[in-house]
């Protein structure tokens, strides 16, 4: 009997692994990043640029709307960037797209925008065949259409600025596989949002690490209702 029990030992032993053996094996994936970028913009006393979630008059804005920039002049080294903002709605709207230069009298870019559901969008510059000047604050804004095509009170708007680009940025870019963080600590708004939007577009398995992030630069510039939605 007792060498019978002996045998079953060295048996199960064979056949059934050691759970510590098998945890060597197959090593638990590790848990997400809970780093996240951090906007340093190189700004003194600017101006607020912002219009965010709010209205034309006095009245409540029946539907959030907010462009995704900080409260002064963001800034770019992409002649044409991708714009993103954000809207929250019980159903689709119609959105005007605009895109103004100062010196002109005529928006560069005006663009009716139909069926837009609840989220995050993004307005691709590029696409558009529009290239920024250097040096030169745009406007840019969303506005809500009424049913008879009238622009609504519930628009957003901010700005941006296509800027050389700093000395250190393609040395601190090398070998890097979070661009974003690199744009952030550069003060350059519009690319670190665009390259995290565009690594969680394209990176399914990552994508909850990826929103957490993008959450936690909005938070950096006040916008707590998008990043909020974002978690």
């Amino acid at each position: 009997m007792r060498h019978f029990y002996l045998c079953s030992l060295i048996l199960s032993s064979l056949v059934f692994p050691s759970l510590s053996s098998l945890a060597a094996d197959n090593p638990a994936p590790p848990p997400p990043s809970t780093a996240v970028p951090e906007y340093k913009p190189v700004v003194s006393g600017a101006p607020t640029r912002r219009v965010g979630g709010g209205t034309r008059g006095n009245t409540p804005a029946p539907i959030t709307i907010a462009v995704l920039t900080p409260e002064h002049a963001g800034k770019t080294v992409n002649s044409s960037p991708k714009l993103y903002w954000a809207i929250y709605s019980k159903k689709s709207q119609k959105i005007t797209f605009s895109l103004s230069d100062p010196s002109k009298a005529e928006p560069v870019l005006e663009k009716v925008l139909p069926d837009v559901k609840d989220g995050i969008h993004s307005f691709d510059l590029a696409a558009a065949g529009i290239k920024l000047s250097k040096d030169v604050e745009y406007e840019w804004s969303v506005t809500v259409m009424n049913e008879n095509d009238s622009l609504s009170d519930s628009y957003s708007s901010g700005s941006i600025v296509y800027v050389n680009k700093p000395t250190t940025l393609e040395n601190e870019l090398k070998g890097k596989s979070t661009p974003a963080f690199v744009y952030a600590k550069q003060g350059l708004w519009y690319d670190a949002l665009q390259s995290l939007s565009e690594s969680i577009d394209h990176n399914v398995a990552n994508a909850a690490n990826l929103r957490q992030q993008r959450a936690a630069l909005l938070s950096q510039v006040g916008l707590n209702m998008v990043a909020e939605h974002e978690r």
